[in-house]
């Protein structure tokens, strides 16, 4: 209670109120209660808002407020920033429900207040409660939803958050499984993913190559001993040291552009050595086609997997928008319009051809090159 004496009348027929600080202080706390903050935040969640959706809002809060016959709205506005860093506040829900934008602008985000008295039945004093509602739209990726809820008591915060969270689940787009797999795998294309995640078939390809050299190795050592042991046959059989000599040189070093029309004396010598340059130039092929399937494999199946997942996420994915002026309206149509089945349809079975045909080639380079 304030006393008599903290007031006085000043010469100007004004009224002076003096009191301590601790006094005000106890003034304002009774009118706006001790309050405590609730919020609730969402990010990069899709969403299609309009006019109705704002009304639908307000009409709600509004509902509460009346069944409760202890509160009463007090204040209510939205504010709306567009794209040409201008704003507008609308107060009240006669004038949003009359509003038209005529600039050919297009909505950022959206802010609806409320202000609004609560006086409980066990409080000596009113109280003040304060809700925001926010939706922004950073890019085409990145949004936000906020709410944030200034209550006196905690049970009526709680109602509030609950009966906004409710309604928020009529604007937002819930992706599809195959859409949200999609944007699991893009994140591996962005570039320190990339890197981890090209190791592993980078060390596949490695050990793989390391296995055919050896095996190669094994092989050509085992050819090159047949050989030898056909051309001294030869030489033994037909007594040509001289001739057995240099074809053994030959072999030794392992010649890859030996002239096939070369001339022993020695018909049994020439074929034999005829078919070492020949054996010789199919490894080498076969060499030269490993190597060309195992390096052109990665590339080409990450081009198969990134050309396929971006298609689901152009074709299923959406972008967020505020509808509430025309030039908003239209982008949305012209944004769903971008939208080809047939160009999804056609493009997706490419890329899945791709990959298939470059595991079909990787499988079968192993099983004719390891499975003899």
């Amino acid at each position: 209670m304030l006393k008599k004496n903290i007031l006085e009348e000043s010469s100007s027929n004004d009224l002076t109120l003096s009191i301590s600080e601790k006094i005000f202080a106890d003034m304002i706390l009774n009118f706006l209660g001790n309050k405590q903050v609730l919020s609730y935040e969402l990010e990069n969640e899709i969403f299609i808002l309009e006019r109705n959706h704002l009304e639908q809002f307000y009409y709600f809060m509004d509902q509460k407020i009346r069944n409760e016959h202890l509160s009463s709205l007090d204040y209510f506005s939205v504010i709306i920033n567009y794209s040409d860093n201008t704003s507008r506040e609308i107060i009240g829900i006669e004038a949003l429900n009359t509003f038209l934008e005529t600039r050919d602008v297009i909505p950022r985000s959206i802010t609806l207040l409320w202000n609004i008295i609560l006086k409980y039945t066990d409080s000596p004093t009113i109280e003040n409660q304060k809700i925001e509602l926010l939706f922004n739209i950073v890019d085409s990726e990145k949004t936000e939803i906020s709410l944030r809820i200034e209550h006196t008591d905690q049970r009526w915060g709680i109602e509030i958050l609950n009966l906004l969270k409710d309604n928020l689940q009529t604007i937002i787009l819930h992706k599809i499984n195959k859409l949200k797999k999609a944007e699991k795998i893009k994140k591996i294309f962005q570039p320190r993913e990339f890197i981890v995640y090209l190791a592993y078939p980078l060390t596949l390809i490695f050990f793989l190559l390391t296995l055919y050299e050896n095996s190669d190795k094994r092989h050509t050592d085992h050819s090159q001993s047949l050989t030898i042991e056909k051309i001294f046959n030869i030489a033994k059989d037909e007594k040509s040291s001289s001739e057995s000599l240099v074809a053994l040189y030959m072999i030794d070093k392992n010649f890859e552009n030996v002239d096939l029309n070369m001339s022993f004396s020695s018909e049994k010598m020439n074929n034999t050595m005829k078919d070492f340059v020949i054996n010789n130039h199919e490894k080498r092929l076969k060499e030269l086609e490993f190597l060309s399937v195992m390096v052109l494999s990665i590339p080409l199946m990450f081009f198969g997997v990134y050309l396929y997942i971006t298609q689901i996420i152009k074709y299923h994915g959406s972008k967020s928008f505020i509808k509430i002026t025309k030039r908003a309206e239209n982008e949305y149509r012209n944004y769903l319009s971008e939208k080809s089945k047939g160009e999804y349809i056609s493009i997706s079975i490419i890329a899945i051809s791709i990959m298939c045909s470059i595991a079909a080639s990787f499988i079968y380079e192993i099983f004719s090159t390891f499975v003899k």
